[in-house]
């Protein structure tokens, strides 16, 4: 049977923990289709969070709480820090506060039979969000951001945006062992974990979207990340231009490990076209590199965002 870890990071969590760690022991299929074991890592809780962590291990035999627990890493640092120590098939992503739905796993399972295993790959869906009291909000998250169900997302769309949220999505082991291949100092500088190996996966056209809510995504006053984007004036310029610097740092990353013989061509030259353009300096010397590529990268980036980039990155 296939190995599935829930690698779940916590960090002041103790009023919704155990809703979220009860929503993942009662998945379908557990112990019959598919082994699973929770994975838990605590960020420096200064609550009961670690209480209820030791409570769940010491009463489920597949609950287990990683050797790092307690460091504060960070969100990003605690989701590495748990990937490097799992071994398994498939590695799903929980958050701390949210309620999965009882079919998750196995709609994930069913999704990754469409993958090629032997290349990084990832799965998604989109969440419904509710709030403190788990009552509907009346939106899914993507339905919060404006994201359509039929936009094209290819591999371009996730260069400057995000689609995939960290609680509703797992990778295969392809996945965890080319990511595992980068230094932790510079893991630490990525946008956020779910967004580059979601990047990862959609290098190789190997990232799958379930078009429903498996999740209920929990938006209350303490959220480490929620589900509405902050939203910025277009002259904040500083605050683009770094959002920019991030998904050019991704992106470089991602082409210092990828293999491009397994890649779409379409995907190794728009990567490549990114990788071009940040390392461009002058503003001619941009605009040349931006009109050189304009089929390749930029056909689909609005013009205001192109000439931001052109004027100030």
């Amino acid at each position: 049977m296939k190995k599935i870890t829930v690698i779940l990071s916590t960090y002041n969590g103790e009023k919704y923990l155990q809703k979220q760690l009860d929503s993942i022991l009662s998945q379908k299929g557990a112990e019959k289709d598919y082994l699973l074991s929770v994975l838990c890592r605590d960020d420096g809780s200064n609550d009961q969070t670690m209480d209820i962590l030791n409570q769940y291990a010491n009463s489920f035999s597949n609950v287990y709480i990683a050797e790092s627990s307690g460091q504060n890493l960070g969100v990003r640092g605690s989701f590495f820090s748990l990937l490097r120590e799992a071994d398994a098939d498939f590695y799903f992503f929980s958050d701390q506060d949210d309620i999965w739905h009882s079919d998750k796993i196995e709609a994930f399972l069913d999704a990754f039979e469409k993958t090629q295993s032997n290349l990084p790959a990832g799965v998604y869906s989109d969440l419904n969000l509710v709030d403190g009291q788990d009552k509907p909000l009346g939106k899914t998250m993507m339905e919060s951001n404006g994201w359509s169900y039929t936009e094209k997302r290819d591999f371009r769309l996730l260069f400057f945006k995000t689609r995939v949220t960290g609680a509703s999505f797992a990778i295969n082991e392809a996945a965890k062992d080319q990511i595992m291949e980068v230094d932790s100092s510079k893991l630490a500088k990525v946008g956020m974990h779910d967004s580059i190996l979601a990047l990862l996966a959609m290098a190789y056209n190997n990232l799958i979207f379930i078009p429903k809510s498996l999740v209920s995504y929990r938006q209350h006053g303490d959220n480490v990340l929620g589900a509405f984007a902050k939203k910025h004036s277009i002259f904040a310029v500083k605050v683009r231009i770094s959002r920019y610097r991030t998904f050019f740092n991704d992106l470089a990353l991602i082409n210092s490990i990828v293999s491009e013989k397994n890649m779409p061509a379409e995907n190794v030259n728009s990567l490549r076209a990114a990788v071009a353009f940040n390392n461009t300096r002058g503003l001619l010397r941009k605009m040349r590199v931006v009109l050189k590529d304009k089929n390749v990268l930029w056909r689909n980036v609005k013009l205001k965002q192109i000439l931001l980039l052109v004027l100030f990155y």
